[in-house]
C-alpha cells in the first residue's frame, strides 16, 4: 500500500535467523501460561494493543496473532528457559521477550526500506479485550461502507480508499482498501464517538484513531512504523468505488513484447523466451517478500497454479526487495517461498526503487503497486495487467477479484496455442 521509494538495507545480519524457518511448534516451557494474551507495542509515543493466543498441546508450543476474524500462526516460535522468540522470517520480522509465566517484556524488530525499527512491547496473560476492559455502553455506530481520503502529510498527495466496518455493540472490526493495497485485518472498538482500530500481524503495526463528528463525518489519523499521524477523512457511502485496476499500468505504445531475464533462487537466468513458456499462458507477478498484500496473494496463487498448471498455466514471480544484493535478500525470499510452498519460479529483480522498476520492465508505463499481475497469452502477448490485490480482509472485493481472476485465466487457457509453438 505505501508508495515505494528507493533504498538499500543491510540484511546479511539476519541470514542466520531467516534460515531457521520451520515448524511453528517447539518444546513448551512448562511455566508459560496458555490461553489469551494482550500485548501493547510502543509506536510513535502511543501504545498499540494487540491480542494473541498461546497454545500448548502434547508438550509443544504454538502462537497465533489475533486481528478480527484472522488467526495468524506465528511462523517460527522458539523458547529457551524464560526467553522467547516469535518470528516471521518471511518478513525478516522478530519478537524477542523474556517471561515469568504470565507476563512478557521485550522488543519487536521490523525491517523497512532504509532501516530496521525496534519497538518496545509488553504483554500479560488473561485479558481478551483490545483497548478497554470495560466497553462503552452507548457507542456511536459506524458499521457499513465509507468513502475515505488518506492524505500524505509530506507532499500533500491524497489517496482514495474504501473503509468497511462491522460492529457488534462497542466491538469494531474492518479493513481499508486503496487502489494500491489494503490494510488487512483491523480490530478494536468504538469508545462513544471515538474510533480505535489496531493490528499487529507479525510484519506490521497499525493504529487508526478517529472521531465521528456531529456532521456524520469520521476524521482521524493513521500511525504505522514509517508514518506518524497521517490524516484521513471518511463519509458514509454504500456505493464507494475505486478506479479500474486494469488501467493503472499498461504497455507503452510501440514498446514491443514483454521481455526480461533474471536469476531464479539458484542463480539461473529465466526468460519468457525459454522453451518452458512457449505456447503457455503465463502470469508474471511483480511482488516482494516485504509486502503483506503479496503474502495474501501468494496464498491464493498456490491453489490456482495447482489447478490450472496441467492445462498450460505457468507463473513467474518477479521479486523486488529492500536490497539490490541478491545474497542478502535470498534468506528472506527462501523463507517466503517455504511459508507458502511456492512451486513456480521466483526471480530476483533488485530493489523496490522507482529507478529499478523502470529499468526492469521498460515496456510498462509504470509500476505503482505490489503485487501487479501481468497476463501473457499463449502467443506471448500481454492481454491485461491487474494492479494490486484486495486481500481477504476486504470481503466482497476479495471474492470478486478471485472470480474475475479465474475467468481471465480460463478464457486465456481456452485459446489454442499458435501454430508455430512447440505445444501447437
Amino acid at each position: 500500500m505505501p508508495r515505494m521509494k528507493s533504498g538499500v538495507t543491510a540484511l546479511r545480519s539476519l541470514a542466520t535467523l531467516l534460515t531457521l524457518a520451520g515448524s511453528a511448534a517447539v518444546a513448551d516451557p512448562a511455566n508459560l501460561a496458555a490461553g489469551p494474551w494482550r500485548g501493547e507495542i510502543g509506536l510513535n509515543g502511543q501504545m498499540v494493543p494487540f491480542n494473541f493466543e498461546v497454545i500448548r498441546e502434547s508438550g509443544s508450543l504454538a502462537v497465533h496473532y489475533l486481528n478480527g476474524a484472522e488467526r495468524m500462526p506465528v511462523e517460527l516460535v522458539s523458547a529457551d528457559g524464560n526467553s522467547l522468540a516469535f518470528d516471521f522470517p518471511s518478513f525478516a520480522a522478530t519478537l524477542r521477550a523474556t517471561h515469568d509465566g504470565s507476563s512478557m517484556r521485550g522488543t519487536i524488530g521490523l525491517l523497512r526500506q532504509n532501516s530496521r525499527h525496534e519497538l518496545p512491547f509488553s504483554a500479560r496473560q488473561g485479558p481478551r479485550y483490545r483497548f478497554f476492559a470495560t466497553p462503552s455502553q452507548k457507542p456511536d455506530r459506524v458499521d457499513g461502507i465509507w468513502s475515505m481520503t488518506i492524505s500524505d502529510p509530506t507532499d500533500g498527495d491524497e489517496e482514495a480508499a474504501i473503509a468497511t466496518f462491522t460492529q457488534q455493540g462497542a466491538a469494531l472490526a474492518g479493513s481499508v482498501l486503496t487502489a494500491t493495497g489494503d490494510q488487512r485485518y483491523l480490530a478494536g472498538e468504538m469508545r462513544d464517538s471515538t474510533l480505535l482500530l489496531s493490528a499487529f500481524d507479525g510484519g506490521g503495526v497499525r493504529l487508526w484513531r478517529g472521531e465521528l463528528g456531529a456532521d456524520g463525518v469520521l476524521r482521524g489519523t493513521l500511525d504505522t512504523v514509517t508514518s506518524v499521524a497521517t490524516p484521513w477523512i471518511a463519509r458514509r457511502d454504500a456505493n464507494a468505488a475505486l478506479g479500474d485496476p486494469r488501467t493503472m499500468t499498461g504497455m507503452k505504445a510501440g514498446a514491443g513484447p514483454l521481455a526480461f531475464s533474471y536469476p531464479d533462487m539458484d542463480g539461473r537466468n529465466v526468460s519468457l523466451a525459454d522453451a518452458a513458456y512457449d505456447g503457455k499462458v503465463v502470469l508474471v507477478i511483480l511482488a516482494g517478500s516485504w509486502c503483506a498484500t503479496c503474502h495474501d496473494e501468494a496464498r491464493v496463487m498456490g491453489p490456482i497454479y495447482a489447478e490450472y498448471a496441467s492445462r498450460g498455466l505457468e507463473v513467474l514471480y518477479l521479486m523486488y526487495e529492500y536490497t539490490a544484493d541478491f545474497a542478502a535478500a535470498k534468506p528472506q525470499l527462501s523463507a517466503w517461498r517455504r511459508r507458502f510452498a511456492i512451486e513456480h519460479p521466483m526471480l530476483f529483480v533488485g530493489d523496490t526503487g522507482r529507478d529499478t522498476r523502470g529499468r526492469s520492465l521498460p515496456m510498462l508505463t509504470d509500476v505503482v503497486a505490489f503485487p501487479t499481475t501481468i497476463f501473457v497469452d499463449r502467443a506471448g502477448q500481454v492481454r491485461t495487467i491487474l494492479t494490486s490485490f484486495p486481500g481477504p480482509a476486504t470481503g466482497e472485493p476479495h471474492e470478486a477479484y478471485k472470480r474475475d481472476f479465474r475467468r481471465t485465466v480460463e478464457a486465456l487457457l481456452a485459446e489454442p496455442p499458435p501454430a508455430n509453438s512447440r505445444t501447437g
